[in-house]
């Protein structure tokens, strides 16, 4: 924790879940709400999946590092288009990595 510079800043936990494509009864055409246990940032990888999910009036509760608790992260961006009502989307990649 001493080594990261701005911990108030980086999430530790948050609300999450996911579009399951992958594991039957879902598939592409079936796509399947599912709570999941963990957020991350995926830039880079050839195919992110947005794994927050908006469900307190469009806002994520989000515990930040060096804070009991932090403020929820403001409305989605990029909601997943293949479950839109489900509110699931990415967070601010900058919450999700250290600073250097």
């Amino acid at each position: 924790m001493r080594k990261l510079a701005a911990p108030a800043s980086l999430a530790f936990l948050a609300d999450s879940a996911q579009v399951n494509t992958f594991e039957p009864p879902a598939s592409a055409k079936n796509p399947m709400f599912e709570e999941f246990y963990y957020i991350d940032n995926e830039d880079g990888q050839p195919n992110p999946q947005p794994n927050a999910q908006f469900r307190h009036q469009r806002r994520a509760n989000v515990v930040v590092c060096g804070r009991p608790s932090g403020p929820g992260a403001d409305g989605p961006r990029h909601l997943d288009p293949r479950l839109p009502a489900q509110d699931i989307a990415w967070l601010r990649p900058e919450i999700l990595r250290p600073a250097p």
